[in-house]
């Protein structure tokens, strides 16, 4: 009877034990939430813009005249936001409304994943987008599970605009959006096929120790380490890895304080992760702007409107290749990944401007 116990006993331990294995995930890492439901509650979301200049938070009954599922969508992330004293009730990105009506009138859906009430500690920011935000879900998180519930039955081109530090927003944003449709959570159409990045916030100045650095360690719903990474090194991962999805990349740059300040006594490590960076797309940096208006300043939101007036800019081209430009289609684009281009017109307008290819 005791021999026919312990052979019981050790089949149900195997059970266990088989039942345990198979509720770890694969190699695809950590199980993810599915559960898609919108918080309403917090000001942290999705809202889309109509042609009058009015915009409406997500909700399952918005309107066409908001969110045409039969048009493209661009999907624009703000970055730091210094001052929220002057934020009206309601109000979202400031400069999100500059740019909404003429991508609305090129036949676009025009939406901003916005957290502007909260974006004022730029030491934080990381934390905040990556990790976790108010004891809670990370801003990535909320973005991407909002995102996702909105365009789960959407078929047609979604494209990723961001500016300075939205650029860890936007980045974290698609790469918790590919994880989730690796885990079969959602599908493949809720990705952005093309990421365009208006003088990306690489910098790691604002989270190095007398700022207070990382706090924590791990991206928050993914449970993937940060290990020893600076914050550059997580963003450039993560492009990489959506690079390499088959997502394009075309990034415009304006202030060295914003895409190049990184990594600065360790060359190696920096190097490695500048290569990483170029490597992922097309990079431009808008050296006709810089000589007119220096690097420090203006030239940040002026890059921002570079880019956005590129979307209606003339396709640029000479008798061997194309030049990037956020009207440059898509397939065009990626043949210029890992290309390095440079502006030369030193004043604001894209169609004049003259773009030249340059040794990276």
């Amino acid at each position: 009877m005791r021999k026919k116990s312990c052979v019981l006993v050790l089949i149900m331990l195997l059970c266990c034990v088989l039942v345990a294995c198979n509720d770890v995930p694969d190699d695809k890492g950590v199980r993810m939430e599915r559960d898609l439901s919108v918080d309403t509650s917090s000001p942290i979301g999705l809202y889309f813009y109509a042609s009058d200049g009015t915009y409406q938070r997500y909700n399952e009954n918005i309107g066409e005249n908001y969110f045409d599922t039969n048009k493209p969508t661009v999907a624009f992330f703000h970055g730091w936001l210094p001052e929220a004293s002057g934020f009206k009730d309601g109000e979202i990105c400031h400069n999100a409304d500059e740019f909404a009506p003429k991508i609305i009138e090129a036949g676009y859906n025009f939406c901003a994943l916005d957290y502007s009430k909260f974006a004022q500690s730029l030491p934080a920011l990381f934390n905040y987008i990556w990790m976790g935000f108010d004891d809670s879900h990370s801003v990535a998180c909320r973005f991407a599970r909002e995102f996702a519930a909105c365009f789960k039955d959407y078929d047609k081109e979604i494209r990723f605009v961001s500016h300075s530090y939205g650029a860890h927003s936007s980045t974290a944003t698609a790469y918790l959006l590919s994880k989730m449709v690796e885990q079969g959570i959602i599908g493949a159409n809720c990705l952005p096929s093309r990421m365009t990045y208006a003088d990306p916030y690489l910098g790691d100045l604002f989270t190095g120790g007398m700022f207070g650095g990382i706090k924590g360690d791990t991206i928050e719903n993914v449970g993937e380490s940060i290990g020893a990474r600076s914050t550059t090194e997580v963003v450039a991962d993560c492009m990489q890895y959506l690079s390499d999805k088959g997502v394009v990349i075309d990034v415009y740059c304006g202030m060295p304080m914003a895409y190049d300040q990184f990594l600065e006594k360790e060359t190696e490590r920096r190097d490695a992760c500048k290569k990483k960076l170029y490597d992922s797309g097309a990079w431009t940096i808008l050296k006709g702007l810089q000589k007119k208006y220096g690097t420090v300043g203006d030239i940040h939101m002026l890059t921002l409107e570079w880019t956005f007036d590129s979307f209606f800019a003339d396709v640029k081209h000479s008798e061997r290749q194309y030049f990037p430009t956020a009207s440059l289609d898509n397939q065009k684009m990626l043949a210029l990944k890992g290309k390095l281009f440079e502006s030369t017109l030193e004043e604001l307008n894209v169609n004049n401007d003259v773009l030249v290819e340059v040794e990276r």
